[in-house]
């Protein structure tokens, strides 16, 4: 299985099917998705739980603290940045973590997945990879929080992910 994380704040996590199942039509292999709680890692409920011995590979975000943000949101983001990566060590088959700058993820995501305008992609940044994540991943109820984990995870499949069918 693989494991996508967007650390950031509002981000979220996406888990994936080595193997696309062929049942409930899901057209792909996004398992499930979710958002964080505010007490990061240890307060979210995640279905990967019990399933964390079967995560093969964990691709996060790499994303630093932005000069907008105050001194408590930098802490927070840069705490659960450092609890994923502390996750990732209790994974007894993890072979692959990979980190990811935004840039290179987001523009295969323009290239390859979004069917908008490139004026759209610039001015509506965010609702532009939700709706990407919408069609890439129609089964799945998509929310702002999930959407760029799916999409990260999609990715990584793509492109890395050379024993992967999806």
């Amino acid at each position: 299985m693989i494991l996508a994380i967007d650390p950031g704040k509002s981000g979220g996590w996406a888990l994936f099917y080595e193997r696309a199942p062929r049942t409930r039509n899901q057209g792909g292999m996004l398992h499930s998705a979710g958002p964080w709680k505010k007490g990061g890692l240890e307060d979210t409920t995640l279905d990967f739980r019990n399933m964390h011995a079967n995560i093969t590979t964990m691709v996060i975000e790499e994303v630093g603290a932005s000069p907008q943000m105050g001194v408590t949101s930098a802490f927070s983001f840069g705490r659960n940045f450092g609890e994923w990566l502390g996750f990732s060590l209790s994974l007894p088959h993890l072979i692959e973590l990979t980190h990811v700058r935004p840039q290179i993820w987001e523009f295969w995501v323009k290239k390859n997945v979004y069917g908008g305008t490139p004026e759209d992609w610039k001015q509506k940044h965010k609702a532009a990879l939700k709706s990407a994540a919408e069609s890439a991943f129609p089964y799945v109820r998509m929310t702002y929080s999930i959407c760029d984990a799916a999409l990260l995870g999609k990715w990584w499949i793509e492109t890395k992910g050379e024993n992967y069918e999806f």
